[in-house]
């Protein structure tokens, strides 16, 4: 009988953050023109926003600021929520999403895509961006 290998998955705080693989320089300008988009969990990059002293909140904007600035750069709006006055363009899933954003994408139908998808939207490609793959997904307990 031969030896088997057991396949480990690594603990959550060890699997790499969603990574924006697209650089600044080669966002292309008004492809998100008057739209805006909603970002939920965490993203690799900036270790979040320093105005925000309590390191437990600071950690729920880690990396956003840094996808943020791609979508400033494309001519769109960033906003915290998704409200029912205006749909927003996407909501762009990190590690660890917001149930809340979740539910609220799904019931007004806003497309939930992947920073790799957010990158295809960015470059000015005609592709369809990727989408967010929720299966399994854990989600965060947002700032208590």
């Amino acid at each position: 009988m031969e030896a088997r290998t057991l396949i480990t998955i690594p603990e959550e705080s060890e699997l790499p953050l969603p990574t924006l693989p697209i650089a600044l320089d080669d966002v292309v300008e008004d492809t998100l023109k008057d739209e805006f988009i909603v970002l939920t969990g965490v993203f690799a990059g900036d270790d979040g926003n320093e105005a925000i002293a309590d390191p437990a909140a600071r950690a729920l904007s880690a990396g956003k600021g840094t996808v943020a600035s791609a979508i400033l750069r494309a001519g769109g709006e960033v906003k915290g929520a998704i409200t029912k006055k205006k749909k927003p363009k996407y909501l762009v899933v990190g590690h660890a999403p917001g149930n809340t954003k979740l539910k609220q994408a799904r019931e007004q139908g806003v497309p939930m895509i992947t920073v790799k998808g957010l990158a295809t939207v960015l470059s000015g490609s005609n592709e369809e961006p990727e989408k967010a793959n929720l299966h399994g997904v854990r989600y965060s307990d947002g700032y208590q």
